[in-house]
């Protein structure tokens, strides 16, 4: 029972958690600043879905010269108190790692794209275009 009500309570924050993501993500578009999400499986470096973003995101960088800013996050889910210290922000840092990876694939100069890491957050990374 302890179990599954932990399930429950991580199930909510993660989902509070999603729902500030989206605000800020609309408050960003408000500002004119483009925001992309990518979500991750809890724990790991796979995505989820949105490879489409990704190709978006890198199409904003090698139309109009953009700068591109991934931050990694990890969350809740990726692990408990019993994991070493610098386990999500290690994490964050691969999500991070892994989009600035593929951005890359897609001809995006090196230099105009830059990653961050968080330990708070979400399974997620997002890219930022900076205009």
């Amino acid at each position: 029972m302890i179990c599954s009500m932990r399930k429950v309570v991580s199930f909510v924050i993660a989902t509070m958690v999603c729902a500030m993501w989206l605000v800020c993500a609309i408050g960003a578009e408000a500002k004119g600043e483009t925001q992309f999400m990518i979500k991750f499986e809890p724990g790991t470096t796979t995505i989820i879905h949105n490879e489409g973003v990704i190709i978006k995101a890198a199409m904003y960088a090698v139309e109009k010269g953009y700068m591109l800013q991934v931050e990694g996050f990890s969350c809740l889910a990726d692990g408990n108190a019993g994991d070493a210290p610098t386990f999500r922000l290690d994490l964050a840092g691969k999500r991070a790692e892994e989009v600035r990876t593929r951005i890359l694939k897609y001809g995006v100069p090196s230099n105009n794209v830059y990653s961050i890491s968080y330990e708070k957050g979400q399974c997620a990374a997002v890219i930022t275009v900076m205009k």
